[in-house]
């Protein structure tokens, strides 16, 4: 009960930010001529009355979370990653070929543990650059594992226009997997598939692994500031090394996760957005399980009600990064004015 106590200003930073957010949102509605009322209830609440909304949220929000929990665990470090774009291609990349490979055709379905295996060594090998240029270099991870994101995007790009292109050579793109191999609908007729299951049972390790871990209490002492960690005996290198390894495995495993259930080829469109905004979801979160679930459940609720807004009440879609933008900004002001007092207090 203390921790949630202790948590509860930090949500109300987060409640405030997100009013404040729509309420300038409105502003720009109204400034290309749309209703405020009319667009908010096109973007938070059609995608949840219907079948095909439902589905949409939930194939948004697998990759959010799965990439999230990886990126919360970098930022309980005192770490961030922002490379998990390149660390989701570079996982896609790992089941994609496993998947096309000749063990796939003789094995089956049960080729997938391998390929979910691949794909976190995959992520995590790239995640691990930024890490060991951290560990032994001082490198800044922000700028490195940033960096990463381009040569990973140009690295599918020349793979999907050479070795891995599909057989017909008019699309930058590789063949399909098999229809065997992909992840089963979960709602029918919809894009929604069983990844959401993994993703869930992934924030229940990521509760254990890091509130109920010895390692996982080392991550969180490290995050609170570099000093305490050295006090407490942590081998600072070899933990941002391994943390930032971890970290790129899961994002890994998301791109994993998106090749089998929604995009079933590589593409260089396919990571999207989705490694940036799981940085803002593990914030938004508070790096706390159940914030980290509600945050990507927004994030996919903003970018599913996108499109019923833009078509429905005519307001373009990109007023959704607006508001994920004013979102955050919001809630690094209010932590910004929130920490010093509590510091006070504490003192």
């Amino acid at each position: 009960m203390k921790g949630w106590r202790e948590s509860l200003p930090k949500w109300g930073v987060i409640l405030l930010a997100g009013v404040l957010s729509l309420a300038i949102g409105s502003v720009f509605i109204l400034v290309v001529g749309g209703n405020p009322l009319a667009a908010y209830r096109q973007l938070l609440l059609v995608p949840m009355s219907s079948k095909s909304g439902f589905g949409e949220l939930l194939t948004n929000m697998t990759p959010l979370l799965i990439a999230g929990v990886g990126m919360a665990i970098a930022r309980s470090a005192g770490l961030t990653n922002l490379g998990g774009e390149g660390q989701i291609y570079m996982g896609a990349l790992g089941m994609f070929l496993v998947c096309s490979s000749d063990l796939a055709d003789t094995v089956g379905k049960p080729v997938l543990l391998l390929g979910a295996v691949v794909a976190v060594a995959f992520g995590a090998f790239w995640g691990s650059i930024s890490g060991a240029l951290k560990a032994f270099f001082r490198a800044n991870e922000i700028i490195t594992s940033l960096l990463l994101n381009y040569i990973a995007v140009n690295f599918i790009g020349y793979l999907i226009r050479g070795p891995l292109q599909e057989p017909s050579g008019m699309v930058p793109e590789s063949s399909k997997i098999g229809e065997g191999l992909r992840l089963a609908k979960l709602i029918a007729s919809t894009r929604a598939h069983t990844g959401i299951v993994l993703a869930i049972v992934l924030i229940v390790l990521y509760e254990f692994f890091i509130y109920r871990s010895r390692v996982g209490y080392r991550i969180r002492v490290l995050g609170g500031g570099e000093k305490a960690a050295v006090y407490s005996g942590i081998p600072i290198k070899w933990y941002h090394l391994g943390v930032m390894a971890l970290s790129g495995g899961i994002a890994g495993l998301a791109g994993g996760v998106e090749l089998l259930g929604v995009y079933y080829r590589l593409t260089e469109t396919m990571a999207g957005d989705i490694g940036f905004t799981a940085v803002v979801v593990a914030l938004l979160g508070m790096l706390h399980p159940v914030g980290i679930v509600l945050a990507a459940m927004l994030m996919a609720l903003l970018n599913t009600g996108a499109q019923f807004m833009q078509v429905i009440s005519g307001v373009p879609i990109t007023l959704v990064d607006i508001l994920q933008g004013l979102i955050v900004l919001f809630v690094l002001l209010g932590l910004s004015f929130q920490l010093p007092q509590l510091k006070r207090k504490e003192g």
